[in-house]
């Protein structure tokens, strides 16, 4: 349920493990609460954010146009990096997919995409993609087979 970015691991140490949705819901059923109330992978004291908690959050920092540069590293992203300022302290790296019914991977350096534990119609899950090229923070949803990153949220 976890990979390293084109199976190398010094990718997992850089950019952390890509998963698919059921690893990090570890069994616990979808939720858009806020708080989601959806420990999952998370450690004790934190879980894994609805898709209610993310926009939430995107309002906070501006909205959808510019929550994506708030969230950003400054680094690793592939030139241009619109926007990024990391001034959320969230550090989004750019860390990409792998499509878990192709087993290839997407552009690293290029976008990342992170789950939500709000699931969506067709065994898909929400989730919050940022991307080099633009400082905004989009919505969508992916297939839950397919391995993105997972953020986790202290518990208030």
């Amino acid at each position: 349920g976890s990979f390293c970015h084109d199976d190398i691991s010094n990718n997992c140490v850089t950019y952390g493990k890509l998963y698919d949705w059921k690893t990090i819901m570890q069994d616990s059923a979808s939720s858009d609460k806020n708080p989601s109330g959806v420990r999952g992978i998370c450690p004790k004291g934190w879980h894994i954010p609805s898709a209610s908690e993310w926009t939430q959050m995107i309002d906070v920092l501006g909205g959808d146009s510019v929550a994506g540069g708030a969230m950003k590293a400054t680094t690793l992203w592939d030139p241009p990096n619109v926007g990024a300022t990391n001034s959320s302290g969230l550090t989004v790296l750019p860390a990409a997919a792998r499509s878990g019914t192709l087993g290839t991977y997407e552009k690293l350096g290029y976008e990342s995409f992170m789950w939500s534990s709000t699931s969506a119609p067709g065994d898909q899950a929400w989730l919050r993609a940022v991307f080099s090229v633009m400082a905004n923070a989009g919505a969508g949803a992916l297939p839950q087979t397919d391995e993105v990153s997972c953020r986790c949220v202290k518990d208030p």
